[in-house]
């Protein structure tokens, strides 16, 4: 155990596979019968970078509508050090809201925000509509830092988005 605690969260719309992506993540399961987040929920995953060890605690946002509006009310995102966004890769219309949730995340200051495109084993064709439109959204501002594409059924840059969300936190903060 350690006393360096991270605190990350998870947020996007519902049903673009926060919870399945955190799952496949800390207990390296696929559940294609993942239920859909009601509120709020909690991740904890011990990690070691570079010889430290460190606590992760992830906090998952549902993203269902009736949940939208208590995020910004609240302050259970306070003391967050980062963040990784998601969207729905076979949902082009999941990257409507991507700026509500970014929005939401900026009121915790200059914390790095990984985007990241979700379910890209379900994607036969290229993604470059899609990724033109994500790379506009990293020019915005400096805290959205990187974009990946993931597949929580094939495990496709599960560890490295955290990896790197972590990394970029460990360059920017003080947790030693």
């Amino acid at each position: 155990m350690s006393n360096r605690v991270i605190k990350l969260v998870i947020a996007g719309d519902g049903g673009v596979g926060k919870s399945t992506l955190l799952n496949k993540y800390v207990n390296d399961e696929f559940d294609l019968e993942t239920q859909m987040t009601r509120g709020l929920e909690f991740f904890y995953k011990e990690i070691e970078i570079e010889n430290k060890n460190y606590e992760l605690v992830i906090w998952d946002l549902g993203g269902q509508q009736q949940f939208k509006k208590l995020f910004p009310k609240s302050k259970w995102i306070e003391g967050t050090l980062g963040a990784l966004v998601l969207f729905d890769l076979t949902r082009f219309n999941s990257l409507d809201n991507i700026y509500f949730w970014l929005e939401l995340l900026d009121q915790q200051g200059e914390i790095p925000i990984l985007i990241i495109g979700s379910k890209h084993d379900m994607i036969d064709g290229d993604t470059n509509d899609i990724d033109d439109l994500v790379l506009s959204v990293l020019e915005i501002n400096d805290n959205y830092f990187d974009y990946l594409k993931t597949s929580s059924l094939t495990g496709e840059n599960v560890n490295e988005s955290f990896e790197l969300l972590i990394r970029k936190i460990l360059s920017n903060k003080n947790v030693s």
